[in-house]
């Protein structure tokens, strides 16, 4: 894929192809996790498409047998008969019908043609959870459904055409395009003073969007398209070229949640934290260092990812509103509350109103820096252990195992096992009973839990719900592995400090949870939690992994074993 030849045409076709797969997969990805918590049990009867076309539509009244008058949607293209035959009117419109039998409604057919995928799911195991309630409970069963088709929320599964389309002016209007960061005006010219008052540095992100090209004072253009878009693809949906060749697949910048960071939990990452990865790399992964760039042009890099989660979260979510039936906000009130600069504190002003979308997410990262982890210092000791220091005699020579200074290291080492084992940390149910990360092999991170619940479904229907997420453009689902503690490759760092915030806070987007930690002041309980000094014998005892005798290869295992047999 020649990024730095692409013409605007082409790019525009590939944008629009990312935006649209990325806005499909997330609403299957959103029917089948809904699906697993319905827990359908065998395959449900399909549907036709207009039932979830009829969701988005007018509404028209309609009398239908046995049950009090409800508001029933009517698709466009599937006008209903003057609601004189209800059963009629029902067939035409959802590709159901009711019989009337001594007063009880039930439903007795569905017919559609609408693939295993989509809302008929759902609306397959309702359907079939009325059929097995008891008669009287049938008719206020049928009325909930039908209520539920027009107005429910949790029931409303599809954004159409015209949504999708009001969508993508809002990004526009607000964002402008991943080629062009800047907002369209009325008369069609950029314009960044939007941008500017959340606090993003224009020139930076004009620097990093668009073609590849050079000034002639060797100023560089297209950085993103050059170093990064291959991997993390133009909308940084995560899904570049050369994405489906790597394991892990790289990061997917538009869900805003990002694994190795300073902060706590679920909270955003700091500048700092960004700018360390892209210096250092994440190793293990292909994510490699780019310290050979200038400062300045990570410096441009990092304001441009920053830029596209943001861009990416305020897409989803408004992907998410429209699919529970929400309104959608104006240009005025989603990009409304800025300015959102930092002022001489560091702090800035949270948007109250719900339709502040953006100024919500951009908030988010403006607060970062106040909420970054700071551990409690660990003693002048367990300092001197974290870095590979060993007691020692006065002479300088190494301390005996009955010295008080080994001792002290030892029992450090055996608290921080006590805790890997622990119900406290559990560490060992993911990373396995001797640290190789083998505890548990089939679980999925954030990207892909939907996949989860799919273990419950016959193979033959998960195979296809699958392929048809795959035929939209979407990565195949993995599983995520524990880290092998024993190697000795830690992805977010492997400083003593990473390793703790790994401990303390979990890594976000995965099943690393965080550690149970103690009040201040609490007695001590192994079973209820940590104190946050004892996190420090548990990050001694990790970094100790690899230096143990089993972490070796077999032949220096072998000639160990000769040398002590000697």
């Amino acid at each position: 894929m020649r990024l730095s030849g692409m013409d605007g045409k082409n790019l525009n076709r590939t944008m629009t192809t990312h935006i649209f797969n990325s806005r499909v997969a997330l609403t299957l990805a959103g029917l089948v996790l809904a699906l697993g918590i319905l827990g359908c049990a065998a395959p449900p009867p399909k549907f036709r498409p207009n039932l979830v076309q009829a969701k988005t539509a007018g509404a028209e009244k309609v009398t239908l047998a046995s049950t009090p008058e409800v508001d029933l949607p009517t698709p466009d293209k599937a006008p209903v008969a003057g609601g004189k035959d209800p059963n009629a009117a029902l067939e035409q419109a959802y590709g159901m019908k009711l019989s009337d039998d001594a007063g009880k409604a039930v439903i007795e057919s569905v017919v559609a043609d609408k693939p295993a995928a989509s809302a008929g799911l759902m609306w397959g195991d309702v359907i079939t959870s009325i059929n097995g309630s008891s008669i009287s409970d049938r008719p206020a069963a049928v009325k909930a459904l039908l209520e539920q088709a027009t107005w429910g929320k949790p029931m409303k599964v599809k954004v159409d055409r015209q949504q999708g389309q009001q969508i993508a002016n809002l990004l526009l209007a607000v964002f402008g395009t991943p080629d062009h960061p800047e907002r369209v005006s009325a008369d069609g010219s950029p314009d960044p003073t939007l941008l500017k008052s959340f606090g993003f540095d224009i020139d930076k992100l004009q620097v990093s969007a668009g073609r590849v090209y050079s000034e002639q004072s060797g100023r560089q253009h297209g950085l993103y398209r050059l170093h990064c878009a291959h991997c993390h693809g133009i909308s940084g949906d995560g899904a570049g070229p050369t994405a489906a060749f790597l394991n892990p697949y790289p990061r997917d910048y538009r869900q805003g949640k990002f694994k190795f960071k300073s902060t706590l939990g679920a909270e955003k990452p700091t500048h700092a934290d960004l700018m360390r990865i892209l210096t250092d790399g994440v190793p293990g992964t292909a994510m490699p260092s780019f310290r050979i760039l200038p400062e300045n042009e990570r410096e441009a890099l990092v304001e441009y990812v920053e830029y596209l989660s943001v861009r990416g979260e305020t897409e989803i979510k408004l992907i998410d509103r429209a699919a529970r039936g929400e309104t959608i906000p104006t240009p005025a009130e989603l990009a409304g509350g800025g300015p959102l600069v930092p002022d001489a504190e560091g702090n800035v002003t949270e948007p109250q109103d719900e339709n502040n979308i953006v100024a919500g997410v951009v908030y988010t990262w403006r607060m970062a820096d106040k909420k970054i982890v700071a551990p409690v210092a660990p003693s002048e000791e367990m300092t001197k252990w974290l870095a590979g220091e060993m007691p020692k005699n006065a002479d300088g020579s190494p301390a005996s195992a009955d010295s008080p200074a080994e001792k002290r290291r030892l029992a450090s080492l055996a608290r921080g096992q006590a805790m890997f084992y622990g119900t406290a940390a559990n560490c060992f149910s993911c990373h396995g009973d001797s640290q190789l990360g083998d505890g548990q092999t089939t679980d999925y991170d954030f990207w892909f839990q939907w996949r989860k619940s799919l273990d419950t479904k016959p193979a033959a229907d998960r195979d296809k719900v699958i392929a048809e997420f795959e035929a939209l453009g979407a990565l195949p689902p993995r599983n995520i592995k524990p880290r092998d503690l024993r190697a000795g490759v830690y992805r977010g760092g492997r400083r003593p400090l990473d390793i703790y915030r790994r401990i303390f806070s979990g890594i976000n987007g995965t099943p690393m949870p965080a550690i149970s930690v103690l009040p201040a002041g609490a007695a001590p309980d192994p079973k209820k939690g940590v104190t946050t000094q004892e996190i420090w014998d548990l990050v001694h005892f990790v970094k100790s992994l690899p230096y143990q005798p089993l972490s070796q290869p077999p032949e220096q295992l072998e000639a160990l074993r000769e040398h002590q047999i000697q």
